[in-house]
């Protein structure tokens, strides 16, 4: 089945088992799926309040949107949860200062958040390796024997 008439089969469900909340259940199935380019093709604000309580691919929709401060908070959000890692913690914070610069007005915390936080990525991958234990009960950062 081709794009076209997937979406026209779609639309179609849509629309008759609106009263059953058939666009709910596409995006629950998409999540699931981890079809997250499929889920971000559907409109209308169910869709859009469905996906601002989906935390990994929010940022997307809020992007889509235009919604760039909204998108920079939770890339920022999401960098600071992010602790198995440290390449996708690197790149969450650099997308959040992308987000933010690409808005009418720059929130300029979440620059210099993002800024501090890349930093000390920096200064981190510095540390020979022969000096790091790593202790995952004492969260994301190693100490320094």
């Amino acid at each position: 089945m081709d794009d076209a008439e997937r979406r026209a089969r779609l639309d179609a469900y849509k629309q008759r088992f609106s009263a059953d909340e058939f666009d709910m259940y596409l995006c629950r199935y998409l999540k699931q799926k981890n079809l997250h380019e499929l889920l971000l093709e559907e409109k209308g604000e169910r869709v859009d309040l469905y996906l601002s309580s989906c935390e990994g691919i929010r940022w997307r929709r809020e992007l889509q949107n235009k919604q760039f401060e909204k998108a920079s908070r939770s890339l920022l959000s999401l960098a600071d949860r992010e602790n198995s890692d440290v390449k996708r913690q690197r790149n969450l914070y650099a997308f959040a200062k992308l987000a933010a610069a690409c808005g009418d007005e720059v929130p300029s915390d979440v620059v210099n958040e993002a800024n501090r936080k890349l930093v000390l990525i920096k200064h981190q991958s510095l540390i020979p390796e022969s000096l790091v234990k790593v202790d995952f009960n004492n969260g994301f950062f190693p100490s320094v024997l």
